[in-house]
Parts: structure tokens; C-alpha cells; sequence
């Protein structure tokens, strides 16, 4: 008597709920992402719905320092076009920094800026210092501060160090005469940290960002 080998029959799940249980997936692990994409052909069509390619933590992916970025713009661009914030602060950085296309960059930057991602916080709010916009970019760089403590404005501040090598003299020159402009208040204690008023502490991150220049 022959037996003949009898396979379960597996129904797959409709694409809208897989494209919720992906999204959900990508929100944790880019690692677990890729686990549940290489399942099966129905999973990577998926995998490539706007939805998921929002939630997914290109941090995990990509990671600093930035000036790597360039390697991996076709992968970043396909996710900034989907709205994923991380996605959209690389591109940021890639077209202000690399390829000098400042309104673009700009414009990525202050995106993912508005979206309280830290790194764009810090940078941006850097830039606009630079630029003259004294008032926005210290307020991108206090609510920093004040939201998610001084750590992780100096963590912003090492992440970002190696992009901001690629800015000019004449940038150097315009934080060079802004620090001039700027005065300690009499009643503030300069030597803290986070116990100093907003001034001392935009002259001080401003300090800390020209050594990358020197």
C-alpha cells in the first residue's frame, strides 16, 4: 500500500494584517523584520508597503557616525519617501553636507527636527545659530535639553561630530562672531550644567560645536 505524504493546508493571512503585524515587528527589530520577511514571497511584498517601511528603526540600521550615509542613500530615500523620520534626518544630512544642496537639506533637517528627533534637533538647531536664526535654532537646542536631559545633548553632539568636520572657515567665522555677540547674564553660575540659564548654555554647546572645526 503506497502512502502518500499529506501537506497541512496553510492559509496565509490577508496582506492588510500582515502589513499590521510587520509594521508592529519593525517598530522593535530590524533584525526580527528581517526573520519574518525571509518566511515567504507574501511577507517582502509586504515588507514594502508604505506602512512598514515608516515604522522601521533605521537606527539599528544605519548607524553613526553619519558620513557613512552615502553607501546607503538608495535604501534611506525609499524609506524618507514612506515618512520615516530617521530616514528623512539622513537625507538631511546627505544634501546639506554632501551635496551642498541646502534648501533641500535644510528642509529634511527641520522635518525631522519638528518630529523631536534628537540628532536633527541638535544639528539643525546648530545650523540655524550659524545662519543667524538665533531665536529657532536655540529653541530646537533648550527643548533638547530641557525634554531629554543634557546627556543626550552631549550623545547628539558626538554623534553628529564627524558631518559637521565638513563645514567651512567662513562657517567657523559666523559662530566666531555670534559667540562675540553674546553675553553671560550677571546673575547666572556659568560653571554648571544643567543648572545654567539658556544663554550660558547656547554659548557653551556653541563652544563645544567649533572644536570640531579645530
Amino acid at each position: 500500500m503506497k502512502h502518500t505524504s499529506l501537506k497541512p493546508n496553510l492559509t496565509m493571512l490577508p496582506y492588510d494584517m500582515l502589513m499590521l503585524i510587520l509594521s508592529k515587528v519593525a517598530l522593535v527589530s530590524h533584525v526580527d523584520l528581517g526573520s519574518c520577511i525571509a518566511t515567504c514571497k507574501d511577507m517582502l511584498n509586504v515588507s514594502k508597503y508604505p506602512e512598514v517601511l515608516l515604522s522601521v528603526r533605521l537606527e539599528e540600521v544605519i548607524r553613526t557616525p553619519y558620513q557613512l550615509v552615502p553607501s546607503v542613500m538608495g535604501l534611506v530615500e525609499e524609506h524618507a519617501k514612506n515618512g520615516n523620520i530617521h530616514a528623512i534626518f539622513l537625507c538631511g544630512v546627505f544634501n546639506y553636507f554632501h551635496l551642498k544642496h541646502v534648501t533641500i537639506g535644510l528642509t529634511q533637517l527641520s522635518i525631522a527636527a519638528r518630529a523631536t528627533h534628537s540628532d536633527a534637533m541638535y544639528l539643525y538647531g546648530m545650523i540655524l545659530l550659524g545662519r543667524g536664526d538665533y531665536n529657532e535654532g536655540s529653541t530646537y537646542l533648550t527643548e533638547l535639553w530641557k525634554n531629554q536631559t543634557f546627556a543626550i545633548v552631549r550623545q547628539c553632539h558626538m554623534n553628529v561630530h564627524k558631518v559637521v568636520l565638513e563645514m567651512t572657515v567662513r562657517e567657523y567665522r559666523e559662530y566666531d562672531v555670534l559667540l562675540s555677540l553674546l553675553e553671560v547674564p550677571e546673575n547666572c553660575m556659568e560653571e554648571g550644567l544643567d543648572e545654567v540659564c539658556d544663554s550660558c548654555f547656547i554659548r557653551k554647546e556653541i563652544y563645544r560645536f567649533m572644536d570640531y572645526f579645530i
